[in-house]
């Protein structure tokens, strides 16, 4: 296990590495906090009260330092905001010894603890820019690696200062605090982006070095931010749980259990070595986890191992419950920071600042719930609780979607299709799709999840028209021979014939395939009508681009970054009457110039997700530009072997009207073919971002 976590940081990206290194640096300077109280009460001249009057500024400094670091985020990188902090901590760190009286040492400390905390949402957004999705849990354990090594050297040294000279530690501190700031500064050339989402497709700049400037702040949607707010609520319970052994676990231990206090050490020691020796083995083992099996798992450990606590009576009984929750600690941190970044869209980084905010909330309000909970006879209370409340979150995390309420009464039910891709509503006609509350709840799953669908909706071709409208501007489909004789905004897509002439276009994206990748502006949606579809045949499958994109192999990463892709529509040309006489060579240049190829980058960001995608496959590529033959035909062969894999796919088996709407560049989607004899008609409309 230890060999297996040196390999994991060695192996980290540089800009993971640099932060590693840097936060490992600026956690081991913790060497003066613990020690503030006697200083207070010694050197600083202050009573008890004044004394906790001035740590409890500590506290309010980093609680509006975890307000504030979402601006200052959006105006500034994630390193230069922690250098900043560094140099603003360790001034206050040298300065705080030399206060006298209660008003200058409280102004001192605040300081202190703002700078001290800025470091961390900071951080946050280095790790969530330089890691991509699918490493992200691994990601964040390595940084809580090096904040636990670093907290657990800081202090011990600290306390051999202190011993020697009381003043000598907080210098200590902020030369070590200074030493972190030079590193990050000498190591500025491995630097994340701005932002997770500082590129959104653009082509441009993003790679692992780009040191774009940020684009200002990014402001969530009305979703993002329920999304958030939901799981920061979730989230309180375990921050609270987890802030009771640093704040009661010796006077449980002690004065609850009449135990020696050398086992409120071991309870610490244990922990510690188990974050150590696990936390990153473990998560690189469950980094393809669901979010979902991730924190129920996470809760569900962490909930056994505080009723166990409280259940304890012996040392050895502390070490079993120790050892339990310690494993929820280790899944469930790495796990929510993970699933916080990707739940708040591309402000996740400015967000981590407030997700930050409930940590310090619970260290600041646990002391007190652990004193009003715990009374003689009962010293295992708010152990108790806290397990009780942390195993309540499980059995709330397993319910399906709620509800969409409608503003007229009634419900529409809704489900996730698979892990990856899609959500599926039922219930619905088309006067309550139009209702605001439900259209509004349907296009926030369409970005959030790439596809919906809405099973058996029967619409004219005006309502499909005006149904599109509502998520952007529907337009006349490309290919103008088999659109709808009277929607110009509809293709036909059937194989059915009237007076012996077929009514639309057949055998259409019979291949794996992003819609019109060979356009300069493809449009950004597609909505799909079943109009005559036979059950039980002619199934359409789906696949996540972003999925696909987490799942290539390291080395195809990088060699995709930054690349164009070249798109054409020739290799799909139908040959046409015009066609007839013409060699296949004249052929493919008359489609050549009447369908020019196009540039789009090989990846891309979802601007809704943030997530990058792959943009490109065999039937609408012709190549990307700068690889040779041999590479490309590599890089074909991959996209088909990952878009093949049916653990990672939806198939939709169409029921009639069936309604499906996805976004065309994040969705691969494959028609099936039809037995002989059996007909079908889809109507569908190219839509525009609005």
């Amino acid at each position: 296990m230890p060999l297996e976590t040196l390999r994991t940081v060695a192996g980290l990206a540089p800009p993971l590495r640099t932060l590693f290194l840097t936060t490992l640096l600026f956690r081991t300077g913790t060497m003066a906090y613990p020690f503030l109280t006697p200083h207070l009460l010694g050197g600083g001249g202050l009573d008890a009260a004044g004394a906790g009057l001035v740590v409890t500024a500590f506290g309010v400094g980093a609680l509006a330092a975890d307000l504030a670091a979402g601006r200052l985020l959006g105006r500034l990188h994630p390193y230069t905001l922690m250098r900043g902090g560094f140099l603003l901590g360790a001034a206050a760190v040298a300065v705080v010894p030399l206060l006298h009286g209660l008003p200058a040492l409280a102004a001192g400390v605040l300081v202190w603890g703002f700078a001290y905390e800025i470091v961390t949402p900071a951080a946050y957004a280095a790790t969530i820019a330089g890691s991509p999705p699918e490493q992200r849990k691994v990601a964040f354990s390595c940084h809580r690696l090096a904040i636990n090594l670093g907290l657990s050297a800081g202090p011990l040294v600290g306390a051999l200062l202190y011993a020697l000279d009381p003043y000598s530690v907080f210098w200590a501190n902020a030369l070590c605090v200074l030493a972190a700031a030079a590193f990050l500064h000498l190591r500025r050339a491995h630097r994340p982006g701005a932002g997770p989402y500082a590129d959104t497709g653009s082509g441009g700049g993003g790679g692992p070095g780009n040191e774009a400037a940020p684009r200002g702040t990014l402001r969530p949607t009305a979703a993002e931010r329920t999304r958030f707010w939901t799981v920061f609520g979730l989230s309180l319970p375990i921050q609270l749980a987890y802030a009771l052994p640093s704040v009661f676990t010796g006077a449980y231990v002690i004065v609850g259990l009449g135990l020696p206090g050398y086992w409120a050490g071991v309870v610490f020691t244990v922990n510690a070595v188990g974050i150590v020796l696990f936390e990153v083995p473990l998560n690189i083992r469950m980094a393809r986890v669901g979010h979902l099996a991730t924190l129920l798992t996470g809760y569900a450990l962490a909930g056994a191992g505080f009723l166990l606590m409280a259940l304890a009576d012996t040392g050895p009984e502390l070490v079993l419950a120790t050892l339990v929750w310690t494993a929820g600690e280790i899944v469930v941190f790495p796990g929510l920071l993970d699933y916080v970044s990707r739940v708040s869209g591309p402000a996740a980084d400015r967000t981590m600042g407030l997700y930050a905010s409930g940590v310090n909330l619970a260290f600041i309000t646990a002391p007190q719930l652990a004193l009003h909970l715990s009374a003689p006879g009962h010293p295992g209370a708010p152990w108790t609780a806290a397990g009780a409340a942390v195993c309540r979150l499980p059995a709330a995390a397993r319910r399906p979607h709620p509800p969409v309420h409608l503003a007229q009464g009634g419900t529409v039910h809704k489900r996730d299709l698979t892990p990856f891709i899609g959500v599926e509503y039922t219930g619905l006609t088309h006067t309550e799709l139009t209702r605001p509350e439900v259209i509004a709840d349907v296009v926030d799953s369409l970005h959030r999840r790439d596809l919906v669908v809405v099973r058996g909706i029967d619409l004219t071709p005006r309502q499909q028209i005006g149904l599109a409208a509502r998520i952007g501007r529907p337009v006349p489909f490309l290919l103008a021979d088999w659109r709808h004789p009277d929607f110009a905004e509809i293709l036909v897509s059937s194989n059915e014939r009237k007076a012996g002439r077929p009514i639309g276009i057949e055998r259409v994206g019979h291949f794996w395939h992003q819609d019109s990748s060979f356009d300069a502006d493809p449009s950004a949606y597609t909505v799909l009508h079943g109009v005559h579809v036979p059950e039980g045949h002619g199934d359409t499958v789906f696949a996540s681009a972003a999925d696909v994109y987490d799942r290539l192999p390291e080395d195809w990463r990088d060699l995709l970054w930054d690349r164009i892709g070249l798109h054409t529509l020739t290799k799909q040309q139908r040959i046409a009457p015009e066609h007839v006489g013409l060699s296949i060579a004249e052929v493919r240049a008359l489609v050549a110039r009447q369908y020019p190829a196009v540039e789009h980058p090989v990846v891309r960001r979802d601007p809704h997700t943030g997530r990058r995608f792959l943009y490109g496959a065999r039937a609408y590529m012709d190549r990307v530009i700068g690889l040779d033959a041999n590479q490309n035909e590599e890089f074909f062969d991959l996209v088909d072997t990952l878009l093949a894999d049916p653990d990672r796919t939806y198939t939709h088996r169409w029921t009639p009207h069936d309604l499906l709407l996805w976004k065309t560049a994040t969705t691969y989607h494959v028609a099936t073919d039809l037995p002989p004899g059996v007909t079908r008609t889809v109507h569908r409309v190219s839509v525009a971002a609005a």
